[in-house]
């Protein structure tokens, strides 16, 4: 639903309109009960109450009684309109305000605005259906996400033993962006599963976890929607890891033929860190939404500042990469040939908890730009005849034989030789997203 205020004359006018006719009756209080139309009756929060200090995303709630049966809600920012909502169907939940998010300004849609910690007004309205206001709340508040400095920094270090068995979840989405005009983006992969970090063993500070994706989750590919364990036979990703988070060994698997997914931990220095230090760091990554053979790239990262996230006190760290990449492809086949010389551009938001040695909660954003054939987009689960908006059908595939013996008289391919293999390639771009946080 979409409310159009009035404007400050046609207001005007109708409070002179409307003091007019009270004047005629002999009475000033129908006056000046029209002018507190703009407000109706004071309403109090259950939530944030006024004076409270507040962080991350709280619920705004008045006693359920101050609903009208039907209606709606204004809610407004320090004077900044928000948005118009529907009441709630049940409780008394008016608005769930993230502030550590941002929001639009009324009369700039593309400009956001972020919350800052300090001091911060939150007013609702209450509105009746046909328009007519009953009441307004209003609570001043102080945003406090940050937390001050630490005085000696801090050493981020995993507390593996103390957490042995941590479920997460993950989602993830990979789209393909540069479209034909008019063509809208395609949706090569989504996913939305869950995982287990287990410690198996440990030994002179050295950990061996596994990552295990759990039954019941979903992948969707080429618009279609699978549960995880019937589009992939399952196992669980071994890596041997420090306290710090640095893997010292990959573990090779039992059974090759299954799915070996893993996901990413990352790493820190093995020294004290303040906020404004940076680091090189690993940040591995993949063009799947899980992938046996993840790209590595050697990033920077800094730690960014001290605050409070999901309910636990953080360090806030951004990894940061620019520049080329290889890709592998995990096909059913085996026979897709990696994505190679691509240009990324990929930022990592990790949150750690200092005190409890958890991963909190894990953001990256990516785009890749690379020059693919139409199988290795297939093998992806998306469709270059859609996206390439000049693909060449001439294909290079260098890991196909040649019709005849090369000069070194066997079947391999001639050394500078380009074979055509009529698959259609083109310069593609992908986004990519992913989000990791404990399940609650």
């Amino acid at each position: 639903m979409y409310f159009q205020r009035r404007s400050a004359s046609a207001v005007q006018a109708a409070f002179l309109l409307s003091a007019f006719s009270c004047l005629l009756i002999g009475s000033l209080v129908c006056a000046i009960a029209r002018a507190d139309d703009d407000t109706g009756k004071d309403l109090q929060f259950i939530s944030p109450l006024d004076g409270a200090t507040i962080r991350e995303t709280i619920p705004v709630r008045l006693p359920r009684a101050d609903y009208p049966p039907t209606g709606y809600l204004t809610i407004t920012i320090d004077g900044n309109f928000i948005q118009a909502t529907a009441l709630p169907d049940t409780g008394d939940v008016a608005y769930l305000w993230d502030t550590k998010g941002s929001y639009a300004l009324p009369n700039n849609p593309d400009q956001r605005v972020f919350i800052t910690d300090g001091d911060h007004t939150i007013m609702v309205k209450v509105f009746n259906r046909d328009n007519t206001i009953l009441g307004t709340a209003v609570a001043k508040v102080r945003v406090a996400n940050t937390i001050p400095e630490l005085k000696d920094g801090v050493k981020l270090v995993y507390r593996w033993q103390s957490s042995p068995d941590l479920r997460y979840h993950r989602t993830s989405s990979i789209e393909m962006v540069n479209s034909n005009p008019g063509v809208a983006a395609d949706p090569v992969q989504k996913s939305d599963v869950q995982f287990r970090r287990m410690v198996e063993d440990s030994e002179g500070g050295e950990f061996l976890i596994r990552d295990m994706v759990q039954d019941n989750g979903i992948v969707i590919t080429k618009g279609a929607a699978a549960y995880v364990q019937t589009a992939y036979a399952l196992k669980g990703r071994l890596r041997t890891v420090n306290a710090t988070g640095a893997t010292v060994k990959e573990s090779r698997p039992i059974n090759p033929g299954g799915s070996h997914f893993g996901f990413s931990v990352p790493s820190f220095p093995p020294r004290r860190i303040q906020v404004g230090d940076s680091w090189q760091s690993t940040i591995e990554t993949s063009l799947q939404w899980a992938c046996e053979h993840p790209t590595r790239l050697k990033g920077s990262a800094h730690l960014d500042s001290f605050e409070w996230q999901d309910g636990y006190p953080c360090a806030k760290i951004v990894e940061t990469y620019s520049g080329l990449a290889d890709y592998s492809i995990d096909a059913a086949t085996n026979d897709v040939p990696p994505v190679t010389g691509t240009t990324v551009q990929l930022t990592r938001t990790v949150w750690f908890a200092y005190t409890s040695g958890r991963l909190i909660h894990v953001s990256t954003d990516a785009t890749v730009n690379a020059t693919m054939t139409s199988v290795q987009v297939a093998a992806l689960g998306g469709d270059l005849s859609r996206q390439a908006a000049a693909p060449d059908t001439a294909g290079v595939n260098p890991f196909t034989p040649g019709a005849a013996p090369n000069p070194a008289g066997n079947m391999g391919v001639i050394p500078g030789a380009s074979i055509d293999t009529g698959q259609a390639k083109a310069q593609v771009t992908f986004h990519i997203t992913e989000e990791i946080s404990p399940v609650k």
